[in-house]
């Protein structure tokens, strides 16, 4: 029924980060039927409380999620179209849900995942009811995590000063004055904590890379750009393989691949198999090269290419390889797929308005010594 309505439904891998014993495992995580039947039943419980306090007319703290920028709209439309993609000039949620649809599967689904969600606004937090886009409701807020998400706790607080008969019309008027700041508040600190949370996972991945240098994996190219291909392990690690390192290939913007000689071709969804040629935990980033060039260069050389164990950050940083072709690009800092296909032109919030919240603690008087 949420899906006929036009809801949106992205399915991005997550990889769950593990120390124990002093050992660092990165664990995928799947997506079983148990744990989906439950998320859409939290999101009913949402839904029927957002519908509840509306109707009501009561305080509450909201998960707004707002239409696309009608700019963001368009850079969509034209990024889709490189890919075989068509979306109507009018923008709606189910026109963007069936291009989901006809991607799945596909070797090019995760870039038309990220290009969908990154042309959406963000969702936040507010005290008006705006409706959320991306769930194609009219209402909805938090209400099914109040130990670990503080607008959950404020909805408890509404409905069980309601069902107490304890919201008197001052209470009232206190709460529709102080939420707005308390959900711009909320909305900050959500976006900080994702941030945070997003970076240790680069980190943790970098320093998994470093205790892996020299092995050979299996992977998946998941990007393509004019510096080289990015390449994702099974376990969700992503590295980069310069140009260079492939051999005589060239960009194709409009192809969305890489070119080589007699017709051979990089393009996404391809499997490649890498050797883990570098790591740098403090810059989130990792260096990888085809197998088979390690395999020819190991032969020749009698030795191999890089060498397990800790190294000088100096070293690190150094991508094992041919010599650069200073012709072509160069890799830029910190550079991953989300950066390089969506980092462009991603759209900003305006900031228009923000103020820092209200403290409504009673405020105590310091006892003097």
């Amino acid at each position: 029924k949420r899906l006929q309505a036009g809801s949106l439904d992205f399915s991005f891998p997550e990889v769950k980060v593990e120390v124990e014993d002093g050992t660092l495992h990165l664990i995928p995580q799947e997506e079983p039927r148990a744990r989906g039947l439950i998320e859409e039943l939290m999101l009913l419980a949402n839904r029927l409380v957002a519908e509840h306090l509306v109707k009501k007319g009561l305080p509450g703290l909201f998960r707004v999620h707002e239409e696309p920028l009608e700019e963001a709209y368009g850079k969509l439309r034209t990024a889709l179209a490189r890919l075989g993609y068509t979306l109507p000039e009018k923008l709606s949620s189910k026109a963007l849900q069936r291009v989901l649809l006809e991607a799945k599967g596909r070797p090019e689904e995760p870039v038309v995942a990220n290009l969908v969600l990154r042309s959406l606004r963000l969702a936040r937090y507010a005290a008006e009811n705006l409706g959320h886009f991306g769930l194609a409701m009219e209402h909805y807020l938090h209400f099914t995590s109040p130990i670990r998400r503080y607008p959950d706790l404020v909805v408890h607080r509404v409905l069980k000063a309601v069902l107490r008969r304890t919201l008197t019309p001052a209470k009232k008027a206190r709460w529709q004055e102080t939420f707005p700041a308390m959900a711009e508040h909320a909305s900050e600190m959500e976006r900080k904590a994702e941030a945070a949370e997003r970076e240790l996972t680069k980190y943790y991945m970098a320093k998994w890379a470093e205790l892996h240098l020299g092995e050979r994996f299996l992977g998946k190219v998941t990007g393509v750009a004019s510096f080289g291909a990015f390449v994702m392990l099974r376990n969700g690690v992503e590295g980069l393989v310069r140009l260079e390192a492939l051999g005589p290939y060239t960009y194709s913007e409009e192809a969305m691949a890489l070119l080589g000689p007699k017709g051979k071709r990089i393009r996404l969804g391809d499997e490649m198999e890498v050797v883990i040629a570098a790591a740098n935990p403090r810059l989130r980033q990792i260096d990888l090269l085809p197998y088979r060039d390690e395999e020819k260069k190991e032969a020749s050389r009698g030795k191999t290419l890089v060498q397990k164990g800790k190294a000088k950050e100096e070293e690190m940083r150094k991508v094992v390889g041919p010599p650069k072709d200073t012709s072509r690009d160069s890799r830029p800092e910190r550079a991953t797929v989300n950066t390089v296909y969506f980092g462009e032109w991603a759209p900003r919030e305006e900031k228009a308005g923000m103020h820092r919240p209200v403290d409504t603690r009673a405020k105590r008087r310091r006892r003097r010594r």
